[in-house]
């Protein structure tokens, strides 16, 4: 019986933002819905994205300014894939969300 059975997709796909790239992983190597495995591999490349973007910002002091405004955009966007997966939504995020939604079709 699949994870998303017992929780619903909804919430299995939501799930698949919360711990980022990680539980993206985990979760595109346990289900086989298409509804699925679009938010994890959009969590892999938006949430990774923006963390590497983070850590490089994080690094270069002449960026020290913009780490604030960077960190609570990320927060919103995660909040947000959260909200719209967990609604049943297939909210694809600009440029990354397409590029996930053509690999996860695959």
């Amino acid at each position: 019986m699949r994870l998303s059975q017992i929780l619903g997709k909804e919430n299995v796909a939501a799930f698949s933002y919360v711990l980022g790239p990680v539980s993206a992983i985990v979760l595109l190597l346990l289900e086989k819905d298409p509804f699925i495995r679009f938010h994890c591999v959009q969590s892999i490349f938006v949430i990774g994205f923006l963390l590497i973007l983070n850590l490089v910002f994080g690094f270069a002091y002449i960026f020290a300014s913009i780490i604030p405004l960077l960190s609570i955009f990320t927060f919103l966007v995660w909040l947000i894939l959260i909200y719209k997966a967990w609604q049943g939504d297939e909210f694809v995020f600009p440029v990354l969300g397409g590029l996930a939604k053509r690999i996860a079709s695959k």
